[in-house]
């Protein structure tokens, strides 16, 4: 027995540290119980982790990033344009969706992707040019970057846009010059692959059948990589162009990662899912931590995919800093 002394003379902040002592070494069951009271945690929001998190590691791996950072850094440009970008095509791995909705809904309220979620829809569309002016330099380095890291032998590469399809009035018929180029009118008639209803000449209908047997083995072959490229809100040729151009690098991020787990992306995407980021509040602190790992997922991402496990705490905001940041 021990004699803590009279009643209206003990240091109560003296006992709280001898608790604190004395539960460090205690098992986690036999702990002392404090008399301090237990500060109340408030979830806020939650958050997708998963898809963000495996994009940007092979964003950067297949040298993505980095060579749109050199295009931007060319020019002397200073806008978000890589952020940009690659939520975008995060968005397309995630959750498809209008570059508006992208910006007012997904980034905001559905991942976690805070360098990214105070970007306006015109940022995205800015970046949506920047690509199309850029896209040849950038798509040289990164099949350079894919070609040495996959030890590919491929000198062309063909991609299945047929089941993309706009609905307007009258179709496209001039040009349009933008950034010194020249854009092919691009909403025009011809045949879907999903059996619309669109007009074709008898020229047309007759050079589609003489060619079928060559170009149908070749659409067999391309829909195996899974580009899709809807919705697509976009009118002009450039964006429409930069749009595509962007579905195909979400594309080379998902056929990295069906090539390494040796799954579809969709079994993929699906194990991503139970990854979150938990946004709670907890003694005036903004507190964003992920949910627990299990082993199933570790093995996939770090093992199949090579991806570092991230940090159990995603970001700590203390009042002063919350104030700021509104």
């Amino acid at each position: 027995m021990h004699n803590f002394g009279r009643a209206d003379q003990l240091d109560r902040a003296a006992l709280q540290r001898l608790v604190s002592s004395i539960n460090r070494v205690l098992a986690a069951g036999d702990s002392v119980a404090s008399t301090s009271q237990v500060a109340s945690i408030e979830i806020d929001a939650v958050y997708e982790f998963g898809v963000v998190l495996v994009a940007r590691g092979l964003w950067e791996e297949l040298g993505i990033g980095a060579a749109i950072r050199q295009c931007a850094a060319g020019a002397s440009l200073t806008a978000p344009h890589e952020v940009a970008l690659f939520a975008m095509a995060a968005n397309r791995l995630e959750a498809p969706g209008s570059k508006l909705a992208c910006a007012t809904r997904w980034l905001p309220d559905v991942a976690w992707l805070p360098e990214a979620n105070h970007l306006t829809v015109d940022q995205l569309y800015r970046a949506l040019d920047f690509l199309a002016v850029w896209a040849a330099d950038i798509e040289r380095d990164v099949f350079l970057r894919a070609a040495d890291l996959f030890r590919l032998d491929v000198d062309l590469i063909f991609y299945d846009t047929t089941t993309a399809y706009f609905e307007i009035d009258e179709a496209d018929e001039v040009e349009q010059e933008w950034a010194g180029r020249l854009y092919a009118p691009l909403r025009r008639r011809g045949h879907s692959k999903e059996g619309r209803d669109d007009t074709l000449s008898a020229d047309d209908i007759a050079f589609g059948y003489k060619g079928a047997w060559i170009i149908e083995s070749c659409f067999r072959r391309m829909k195996q990589t899974g580009l899709e490229v809807r919705p697509m809100f976009h009118w002009t040729p450039r964006r429409i162009e930069a749009h595509v151009k962007l579905c195909v690098l979400a594309l080379q991020i998902q056929r990295a990662a069906e090539m390494r787990c040796q799954q579809p992306w969709n079994r993929i995407a699906h194990a991503l899912a139970a990854l979150k980021a938990v946004r709670y509040r907890s003694e005036a602190r903004t507190i964003v931590q992920r949910t627990k790992i299990a082993s199933e997922l570790a093995n996939m991402l770090g093992k199949m995919l090579g991806i570092s496990m991230p940090k159990l705490v995603l970001d700590i905001a203390d009042p002063d800093r919350a104030s700021a940041a509104a």
